[in-house]
């Protein structure tokens, strides 16, 4: 049991990095901007970009990865 907690707090540290590194590209772009061109409701990007939604969905993130790539 211990060393499942070890590995899902690392689990956990690592989605929370990734999460901070991929709000850091998106904060050039506005929220409508980034809500109309990937699909996801304005309050989750706005919620997401402010922190009080650290926790997103898998589809949710994708959707914001794939409009990064559109904007390489």
């Amino acid at each position: 049991l211990k060393n499942y907690c070890v590995i899902f707090n690392l689990q956990q540290q690592r989605r929370a990095k990734m999460l901070d590194e991929l709000v850091k590209k998106l904060r050039p772009f506005t929220v409508a901007e980034i809500a109309y061109k990937t699909g996801v409701s304005v309050s989750t990007v706005s919620n997401i970009l402010s922190g009080a939604n650290k926790n997103p969905g898998i589809k949710t993130v994708e959707a914001l990865q794939n409009f990064l790539k559109t904007k390489e």
